[in-house]
């Protein structure tokens, strides 16, 4: 291996990495190779996941096993172990902003090794770190970003090690209406014209009482179809009218002034459907005359509406692909 194809693998190695929530931006603990002593160092890069490369922010003393970054942009990260003897490396630091300024915050507690992974909660703040310590013991920490210290909130079994944790965002912050409930679509007779309704909720996504004006969205297929405002714990029926037959997806957005509620959503299919394949098909011969019989289906492909009274018949022969008969009514 060349000195330069060292140099690339090591670079493309990370220890760990972390995802700005609000940038997108990822940060990598990796290597750097020196050729001339062959021996490595720890960088802190900015990696270019599309472009599969990393670029140098900073060198650093020893490596970090787990890094995460705050809302504010702030990364943090808690340092490897230290071997041969020496105190074994378990600082939380922090990069302010990635000023190339790693600055130590203070110590763990926690006698680190193996495999693990660290986020913060970007509507807390709050580190969560899943540490393995040198008894192959794993728990879930918090760790307080002004010292260092982690605690203890919970253990996992068989000394599991856990990797990439993330938090979820939660469906709706704060404040924003909780779900609307109950929702409807009727359409009759395969109209492309129906009603949905629903119920607006009578508390905030966290619990509290929800008062005021609602603004509503119902969306088919991604396109909004109907809008309007309704009050708090009320029923809505609205019209709608859809472009063409076919398989729908209705979902129910509510709104106020904090922010929107989770999605409530149908599945259903609107318009005339397609017929399956007739039943208990027949075919007699006496003398000349040749008989073919059916019954009519009694379902349609997607479960929505037909009519058998409108549904026509075609007869052919293959091979040959011949028509007999065409446009057939039932009698």
């Amino acid at each position: 291996m060349s000195k330069e194809d060292a140099h690339t693998v090591y670079m493309n190695t990370a220890t760990t990495a972390a995802v700005n929530p609000t940038t997108g931006d990822v940060y990598a603990c990796s290597y750097s190779y020196h050729a001339a002593t062959k021996s490595l160092s720890y960088v802190l890069s900015k990696w270019d996941l599309e472009g599969m490369s990393k670029d140098s922010i900073a060198s650093l003393e020893r490596g970090m096993r787990v890094m995460a970054v705050a809302p504010d942009g702030t990364l943090y990260g808690i340092t490897m172990r230290v071997q041969n003897g020496e105190e074994k490396g378990r600082d939380a630091c922090e990069d302010k902003h990635s000023n190339r300024e790693l600055t130590s915050v203070g110590k763990t507690g926690v006698d680190l090794d193996y495999f693990q992974s660290a986020v913060i909660d970007k509507n807390t703040g709050v580190f969560y770190w899943f540490g393995v310590d040198t008894k192959q013991q794993t728990k879930l920490y918090t760790v307080d970003l002004t010292t260092g210290k982690a605690t203890s909130i919970g253990e996992l079994p068989g000394a599991d090690q856990v990797l990439a944790a993330y938090v979820p965002n939660p469906a709706a912050v704060d404040g924003a209406p909780s779900s609307a409930s109950n929702l409807m679509a009727k359409f009759t007779d395969g109209s492309l014209e129906g009603v949905v309704s629903f119920d607006t909720p009578s508390e905030t996504y966290d619990g509290k009482e929800l008062i005021g004006d609602l603004s509503y969205e119902i969306v088919a297929n991604g396109t909004i179809v109907a809008s309007g405002t309704a009050q708090a714990n009320t029923h809505v029926e609205t019209p709608i009218v859809v472009t063409a037959s076919g398989n729908y997806l209705l979902q129910v957005i509510l709104k106020n002034t904090i922010g929107e509620s989770p999605k409530i959503d149908t599945n259903l299919y609107i318009g005339q459907d397609t017929p399956k394949a007739v039943l208990n098909l027949k075919a007699s011969r006496e003398g000349n005359t040749n008989t073919v019989s059916w019954a009519v289906p009694a379902e349609t492909v997607n479960g929505g509406y037909m009519n058998p009274e409108n549904v026509t018949y075609r007869i052919e022969r293959t091979p040959g692909d011949t028509v007999f008969r065409d446009s057939i009514l039932r009698n």
